[in-house]
């Protein structure tokens, strides 16, 4: 597999506790020719997203936002704003923002302002936004329809089934698959593969959570994205290198990669 190169969308070495192994991980990414984005969920680990990137550039790319657990304080976004004025040869797309009413207590009008600020920067510049949604896809999707470029959407996590895959490519989305893929009883998911054409797919980890098979429940590293890709090319019978070229290639392009 050492031709093969691959682009870990959305993983959070800028976290605990790969934020510890960062040097180990440059390191064995380099060797297996993998990078990847460091993702921002808070004004705090944005800022460390961009310092990652910014020592190892070409390697770590950074994206910032304020995920919906944590919208707190609305001035954030402002100092987000300047973050990314003062990086833009960095940092690659906006977000993980989004809706999330999983867990009971949310702040659904609270989500939904945190949400709607945020696109409206993704608006103003024209931004790759990272979309975080669970347990509130319809109230997501009809906030999305403000941004004017939906070509620019970006799914992450994608571990629904068929209809709304076919409702996020119809819209002209991009989705990132997990490692959930590796999961025996993600039927809907696998099911959800078939409807989701090549060049609207990417790959990610989302580290340090949900490691794919065989390293299921320990720490998820961006080179285990490999494990990702094989089981989706395995799954849509398509040859591993065939495929890793295409997800790399949607990366760099969606992301406008030089």
């Amino acid at each position: 597999m050492k031709n093969i190169f691959l682009y870990d969308v959305h993983t959070h070495t800028n976290m605990d506790p790969m934020i510890k192994e960062l040097d180990n991980i440059v390191s064995i990414c380099k060797d297996r020719n993998i990078v990847w984005n460091a993702v921002g969920t808070n004004l705090e680990d944005s800022i460390i997203a961009v310092e990652q990137a910014r020592k190892y550039k070409g390697q770590i790319f950074a994206t910032i936002g304020i995920h919906p657990d944590n919208c707190k304080d609305i001035t954030d976004i402002e100092k987000l704003e300047q973050l990314y004025l003062n990086n833009k040869d960095v940092i690659v797309a906006w977000g993980e923002i989004g809706l999330d009413y999983h867990y009971e207590n949310f702040d659904k009008s609270k989500q939904q302002l945190f949400f709607k600020k945020q696109l409206e920067l993704v608006n103003k510049y024209n931004l790759p936004v990272c979309i975080h949604v669970r347990s509130a896809e319809e109230d997501c999707f009809e906030i999305l329809k403000m941004v004017k470029n939906p070509n620019k959407i970006w799914i992450h996590c994608f571990a629904m089934g068929p209809d709304w895959a076919k409702k996020y490519i119809d819209a002209g989305y991009m989705v990132s698959i997990p490692g959930i893929v590796t999961f025996k009883n993600a039927k809907s998911l696998h099911e959800a593969l078939k409807f989701i054409p090549l060049d609207r797919m990417m790959v990610e980890t989302d580290g340090p959570w949900l490691a794919p098979v065989p390293y299921r429940g320990k720490t998820n590293y961006p080179h285990y994205v490999q494990f990702v890709m094989e089981d989706i090319a395995n799954k849509l019978q398509i040859s591993k290198e065939e495929l890793a070229k295409k997800l790399t290639a949607n990366a760099i392009n969606f992301f406008g990669i030089k």
